[in-house]
């Protein structure tokens, strides 16, 4: 059984965020590879501005989401409160199995003026 506590670790901020020194920066990831996370054996996947995640039932789309949070939730220092909520390190390897989970994140900083849509509406009446 995986040790919890020791992956944990591995994400625990050994330095104040940007955040917590008071400053709002925003990352895009710009590739993500995932091993044995739920049903996410070996997926790389490299979004774009606006994706949309189809396909059918059981196909891994939800578990998509719940890598983001996993990530979301490391990167605020609470990895470890996460895999507990979600029941365990069994519960999130793939098919229960997996030994580890193992994600590689690779990320840019974007402005804010770069994630803002740039919509135009137009009311005709």
């Amino acid at each position: 059984m995986p040790d919890v506590e020791a992956f944990s670790r591995l994400f625990a901020p050994s330095k104040p965020s940007a955040r917590r020194c008071g400053y709002n920066l925003s990352m895009k990831i710009v590739q993500l590879d995932i091993q044995g996370f739920r049903s996410l054996k070996n997926v790389s996947w490299r979004p774009g501005d606006l994706n949309v995640v189809i396909g059918p039932n059981g196909s891994g789309k939800s578990n998509l989401l719940r890598m983001l949070e996993m990530i979301s939730a490391a990167a605020q220092g609470r990895l470890s409160r996460y895999v507990q909520d979600e029941g365990g390190m069994s519960a999130i390897v793939w098919d229960g199995q997996a030994t580890d989970v193992v994600f590689q994140a690779n990320f840019v900083p974007v402005q804010l003026s770069d994630i803002v849509p740039k919509y135009h509406v137009i009311l005709l009446m």
